[in-house]
């Protein structure tokens, strides 16, 4: 998914967008700086396609995201927030990038853009 010129592909605003668990502070700080030494910059990852359901892609997923509890998004809503959301890695990951001076204030505005935390066996 990483272009020649060592950019990332954008998703289109419709594609959905699923974090696995809670999105607590410690879990996105964590998250954030693993993203920061794989890729150059921090950010979290998340699992998204364009064309499928939320339902759908949880069960493409299968055990790559083995959380009871999910919290879903759109490429579109998180980009309206002020975020970036780009296909990163292997097939389906994405990262959500954060500035270089991110803070609590940046999670929380992180988690308004997702719907809250459900079950996947709800979806």
């Amino acid at each position: 998914m990483i272009l020649s010129e060592g950019r990332f592909l954008r998703l289109p605003d419709e594609t959905i967008v699923v974090r696995g668990g809670e999105m607590l502070d410690g879990d996105l700080w964590k998250s954030a700086h693993k993203a920061h030494r794989k890729l150059g910059r921090p950010g979290i990852s998340v699992f998204g396609a364009e064309g499928l359901s939320a339902k759908l892609l949880l069960e493409v997923l299968g055990d790559r995201l083995p959380h009871d509890r999910v919290r879903l998004s759109t490429a579109g809503r998180i980009r309206a927030s002020g975020f970036e959301v780009e296909a990163t890695l292997a097939d389906l990951h994405q990262t959500i990038w954060f500035g270089d001076s991110y803070t609590l204030a940046t999670f929380d505005a992180l988690r308004e853009a997702f719907g809250p935390p459900i079950h996947r066996r709800d979806l």
